[in-house]
């Protein structure tokens, strides 16, 4: 089964994607569909209204919270997974000890920093705790604790994945981007 990932920031780019590429029996894949959280809180939309229905969904929104009342707003609003991003500033394991609650029913996704701000990638594997966590940029060339990132990928219950990086912060970028392009 093929996976889409389509990044929302606000409701309206929700409803404009969804009339564009989610129409009814039109999806044939599965679709990851990740949104920038406390914009659409803000906004009071239930994200999973019409999308879900319309093709075959899984809602990730942003977590980036250290605050448990704002992870379960987000979760109400029909989150069916958290994403971390550490470069927005959240510490390893006080971000990743909030999800305990939720692993048995959410799936988590993290984005680690590329400068090491929050420690380094040993820090985050401790943090994993044996969860099954997403991993964006295992490659290391478009994020991901430079230059060691890598070493997520031969962790028990760590799915990688490399995706197109947008920072290019690390010494070894241009090496990694060859070895992704071949």
């Amino acid at each position: 089964m093929a996976c889409r990932r389509i990044r929302f920031l606000a409701p309206m780019d929700k409803r404009r994607q969804r009339k564009s590429s989610c129409r009814q029996g039109e999806c044939k894949s599965f679709v990851l569909v990740n949104i920038g959280g406390n914009k659409v809180i803000r906004g009071g939309n239930n994200i999973a209204d019409g999308l879900v229905n319309d093709s075959n969904c899984i809602v990730a929104m942003e977590g980036n919270s250290a605050q448990l009342d704002e992870l379960h707003d987000i979760i109400n609003i029909g989150a069916m997974g958290l994403k971390q991003r550490w470069s927005y500033g959240i510490e390893v394991a006080r971000g990743l000890g909030n999800y305990t609650s939720y692993n048995r029913h959410l799936f988590v996704n993290i984005h680690t920093d590329t400068l090491n701000e929050s420690r380094f990638v040993e820090h985050t594997i401790d943090a994993f705790k044996g969860r099954t966590i997403h991993a964006y940029h295992s490659e290391g060339a478009g994020g991901g604790h430079a230059p060691d990132i890598i070493k997520v990928c031969g962790v028990k219950n760590v799915l990688q994945s490399s995706t197109n990086p947008m920072c290019l912060y690390t010494s070894n970028t241009i090496d990694e981007h060859h070895d992704m392009s071949v």
